[in-house]
């Protein structure tokens, strides 16, 4: 199944680029601070948080794993509970099949980038 990971791969083609997350760790949306400029000091609207660490990446990449959508939503369950987050069932399933359908529109291997609400090929030229 095509999930989003962690990847350095691409970093330092923006300047505001960071990489904490493990390299290969699942990733998610995270909460986005109001106001928050896309390029803003947080970060949050640019970047992807770990599973595990909840570290956050503002490079990602599209791999085909060896998980079921019930194992995905639940270690993506695991991870808002490991962050505090309370949420029904329902929204952790609406939640967790919405990255899935996401990781789906794009090819296994491909870099990307989060910019607002956009998911994009990471392709930033200087």
């Amino acid at each position: 199944m095509k999930v989003f990971v962690a990847t350095k791969e691409g970093q330092g083609k923006r300047k505001n680029d960071f990489c904490w997350a493990k390299e290969g760790e699942l990733v998610k949306f995270c909460f986005e601070c109001d106001g928050e400029s896309i390029d803003g000091n947080c970060g949050c609207r640019r970047s992807m948080g770990g599973f595990n660490t909840l570290s956050a990446t503002t490079t990602f990449k599209v791999v085909d794993m060896d998980i079921t959508r019930e194992e995905f939503i639940r270690r993506f369950a695991e991870s808002e509970e490991k962050a505090g987050w309370i949420w029904t069932d329902e929204e952790i399933s609406r939640f967790g099949n919405e990255m899935l359908e996401t990781a789906k529109e794009f090819p296994t291997g491909k870099v990307l980038e989060k910019r607002g609400n956009l998911i994009q090929t990471r392709n930033v030229k200087w």
